[in-house]
């Protein structure tokens, strides 16, 4: 007996359900042939799962992580002036300190005019030639940086420590 197949078209009876012919089988089987050979040409094209370990939570995304000993030294002038710049009327920063990772990052106090600390410990990173803020009086100041780096609180205690051996 012949396999009956759903076609959208009436046969003689009025039923929806014809008997294909022949002819009509092979075109059935070449359309889900080419079907099956597409498909398992994108399965075998499609690109390996990615053999990255995972990043790890101190890992800055194309930039490598924080060394396990910092070396702190006087974060470099141009760093200080482009943060100075945007700061409050009046504040400035004492103590600068930065640490040997392969971008700008400077920890340092805010102190005010006459010579006051307003904020200790505050810490900014120059990334792409703009500054951004660590901590919370840093950001408040000149831009939220939190987001561009992962780990971004070992980073600000890294820098913190050598401020504090600095003041």
């Amino acid at each position: 007996m012949r396999a009956l197949y759903p076609v959208p078209r009436s046969s003689a009876d009025g039923s929806r359900w014809v008997r294909p012919c022949a002819g009509c089988r092979y075109h059935l089987v070449m359309r889900w042939g080419i079907l099956g050979i597409i498909a398992a040409l994108l399965i075998a094209c499609s690109p390996a799962p990615s053999t990255r370990p995972p990043k790890a939570a101190n890992e800055i995304p194309r930039i490598s992580p924080v060394p396990i000993t910092p070396t702190c030294s006087q974060a470099p002038a141009a760093a200080v002036e482009a943060i100075n710049a945007t700061l409050l009327p009046g504040e400035h920063l004492e103590h600068a300190q930065t640490i040997d990772v392969p971008f700008t990052l400077v920890g340092a106090n805010i102190v005010d005019a006459s010579g006051t600390r307003v904020s200790s410990h505050d810490s900014w990173i120059i990334w792409h030639g703009k500054v951004f803020g660590l901590s919370s009086d840093a950001w408040q100041r000149s831009g939220d940086g939190r987001d561009l780096i992962d780990g971004w609180s070992e980073f600000n205690d890294v820098v913190g420590e050598c401020v504090g051996s600095a003041n």
